[in-house]
């Protein structure tokens, strides 16, 4: 076949079909695929619509753009807890400051550590970020001996949220009134304590109880402050160490009580409740701590617009006294100092651990 007849036969099969293959494959439309939304999430349906129809363009965004396109806040726990309380505080604020969807996503496990270990992984343009309790950055790396990242080395420190005492809570049908009455109960071994997971504040601190008191809590984690609770009001677990933001409601409605508080002085809020350290237990003064990280290497103008941002939601009015009924203080700090802040709380809770003999269930 010559070369002019093959170039006739190409031109009639344009003609019958439109065009040809290779026009085809040079025009097929480019789409944009965004993260997948943990199932459960409750988004409205303007929301998801503008998700989906995010621009490609935007994944080109300069870093004085930014941001262009959604922003993915992951919580390592699932919903109900308090990280995850604090990321959809923080996704209302941000939506309407930055005019761009901001989605919520619960990654749980392993003690906030795939979620964290999954933000760690993400690109560092500015949408995804991690909000979450200080254990998974904190105290992980004492307690799992091949951890899928290093918080140093592979996040980059954002901005703090706020610091919460943790309250010793029991089932009221428990009978027990007092500290003492848990560690008398707690030498025999028959007590359990439900934590957010191996690794949480909630295991560390039940584990420097049984050291500061010679007791044999036995820990049972769950998959989050949620199902905790759940199981802590209806009596399959006996007591627990958490925040205030979970706990109080049920105290308030007196299925639950609480007999003592982490820090070193009283809560205003719950005055009545005394410090560990008052009733002679020693060692249990620190205080967890919620923050905001992204991906190492992510852009300091990027991470500077979102501390800016989020110092701006934590000093309204209306969320420090919400924060303030809660029994949390908000943590009004710029990067550098927060990165310091939690280098000195690795070293920290990494005694605290080795000190408690604290293992992964």
């Amino acid at each position: 076949m010559t070369r002019r007849r093959r170039i006739e036969r190409r031109t009639e099969h344009r003609g019958k079909h439109g065009k040809t293959r290779g026009d085809t494959m040079n025009t097929r439309p480019i789409t944009t695929r965004l993260p997948r939304i943990a199932a459960g999430l409750f988004l409205s349906a303007m929301t998801a619509a503008a998700a989906t129809a995010a621009p490609a363009s935007a994944q080109a965004a300069p870093e004085s753009a930014w941001p262009a396109k959604p922003i993915v806040l992951v919580v390592a726990y699932p919903a109900g807890g308090t990280s995850d309380l604090l990321a959809r505080l923080l996704s209302a604020g941000l939506n309407k400051r930055f005019g761009q969807p901001v989605i919520v996503e619960n990654r749980p496990g392993a003690g906030g550590t795939i979620g964290t270990e999954y933000v760690s992984r993400a690109k560092p343009d500015g949408y995804t970020f991690l909000v979450g309790s200080s254990s998974p950055i904190t105290i992980a790396g004492a307690l799992y001996p091949k951890l899928g990242y290093q918080p140093a080395r592979d996040l980059t420190d954002v901005a703090p949220l706020v610091a919460t005492p943790f309250f010793l809570t029991v089932n009221a049908a428990t009978g027990m009134r007092t500290v003492q009455d848990v560690i008398d109960a707690g030498k025999g071994g028959k007590l359990n304590f439900g934590s957010a997971g191996s690794g949480s504040p909630q295991h560390i601190l039940g584990e420097m109880f049984n050291t500061a008191t010679h007791t044999r809590l036995q820990h049972i984690p769950y998959k989050g402050s949620g199902p905790l609770l759940t199981d802590l009001v209806g009596g399959q677990v006996q007591l627990t160490f958490e925040s205030p933001v979970v706990v109080m409601p049920q105290v308030q409605t007196g299925k639950l009580k609480a007999l003592a508080v982490t820090g070193e002085a009283r809560t205003p809020l719950f005055p009545d409740i005394p410090t560990f350290k008052e009733l002679g237990v020693h060692g249990l003064e620190a205080q967890p701590w919620y923050g905001v990280f992204g991906p190492a290497r992510l852009p300091p103008a990027i991470a500077g617009k979102m501390n800016e941002a989020v110092q701006d939601i934590l000093r309204q009015p209306d969320v420090q006294a919400g924060l303030r009924t809660l029994g949390a203080d908000a943590m009004l700090m710029d990067p550098a100092p927060f990165k310091a802040m939690v280098d000195r709380d690795i070293a920290t809770w990494s005694s605290a651990v080795k000190k408690a003999g604290a293992t992964i269930d």
